[in-house]
């Protein structure tokens, strides 16, 4: 299914296929249950859930709820202008941004890698990581000003955290057994 070019509210769901959506705007919801979503320039509000593929979105001025099960999340040129989460049970995620969070970000995958990269735009706010203490990586550019190990769900997860000025979002990259990682370019 390709779509492109459309405005106001938007529901899409396709069975099994791809979608292809380029060029939209308002309020936008996106449903592909056996196939890849690969969006382009999306404005507004934007709900992708994908319970067997991937999603790719490229030049995206929105917020975001981004949900897949089995399958990775690449998105490139990402401007948030609301509180937004991107999510994957079994994948990793990419999230490539084109100007700084000003809202409140997570990132979470439960068995693949989460990756925020702020690609050298200016680093403010709260951010805290949280990973499998033997499984996951955490890696920051940053020194963290707080470090804790909690039991959760009969596992041990590192959690650890720190705070740049001025700023007030919070930023959360989590995984269980990938690495949760905050990029400066």
């Amino acid at each position: 299914l390709e779509v492109k070019n459309l405005s106001g509210t938007i529901n899409l769901t396709a069975v099994s296929g791809d979608l292809e959506i380029n060029d939209l705007s308002g309020e936008i919801r996106i449903k592909a249950v056996s196939g890849d979503i690969d969006a382009n320039r999306l404005e507004g509000s934007v709900s992708m859930k994908c319970p067997a593929g991937d999603i790719k979105i490229k030049e995206a001025n929105a917020g975001f709820e981004i949900k897949t099960a089995s399958g990775d999340i690449d998105a490139k040129g990402i401007i948030i202008t609301k509180s937004s989460s991107f999510t994957a049970a079994s994948g990793s995620i990419y999230v490539g941004l084109a100007k700084s969070a000003e809202y409140d970000l997570t990132l979470e995958s439960a068995s693949g890698d989460s990756v925020l990269n702020y690609n050298g735009n200016p680093i403010a706010g709260y951010f805290e990581f949280k990973a499998a203490a033997d499984q996951g990586d955490i890696i920051s550019p940053f020194p963290f000003q707080k470090e804790e190990e909690i039991e959760k769900w009969g596992k041990k997860y590192s959690i650890k955290s720190f705070k740049k000025e001025p700023g007030t979002p919070k930023i959360s990259i989590y995984t269980a057994s990938g690495k949760a990682e905050l990029k400066i370019k």
